[in-house]
């Protein structure tokens, strides 16, 4: 953690910076100069490297419509809201499925009045292409009527 205590005393500090004032007085400034003269270094020769640049989160593309396999393999319930109070599965022009919208009926409010959550649910299709898998997310723009 980078703290120091002296027993003797009780004093105690959280950093390296701390003590160098706690040994010497002054300021917090006049001890980051005193361990820089200590250690040699000075304002920017130290090489600072870029953090590795994070993967990007695979990005899912909505399948439609969706394969009648996939259909038979439909979410029963939601992770967090459990059973669905009522399910109505959208379709293109053709009759075909294309996604699922999931009402659940939660709790009441602090005021008393029922709260209700709507999860649109599609089969989807990781944009690297390696797996296909439900996922709690509605249709891209333009969605269909």
């Amino acid at each position: 953690k980078g703290t120091w205590a002296d027993f003797a005393t009780g004093d105690k500090g959280g950093d390296l910076i701390d003590l160098v004032r706690y040994i010497d007085g002054g300021t917090d400034v006049d001890a980051c100069k005193k361990l820089a003269g200590l250690l040699n270094v000075s304002a920017g020769s130290a090489n600072a490297k870029n953090a590795p640049a994070k993967p990007a989160a695979p990005e899912w593309i909505a399948i439609q419509p969706i394969p009648a396999e996939a259909m038979n393999k439909c979410p029963a319930k939601h992770r967090q809201h459990g059973v669905p109070s009522k399910v109505w599965i959208y379709r293109d022009a053709q009759g075909r499925p294309v996604m699922a919208l999931y009402r659940f009926d939660l709790g009441p409010d602090e005021d008393g009045k029922p709260r209700k959550v709507f999860a649109p649910l599609t089969w989807c299709k990781r944009s690297d292409g390696q797996t296909t898998q439900w996922r709690w997310q509605g249709l891209p723009q333009p969605r269909p009527l």
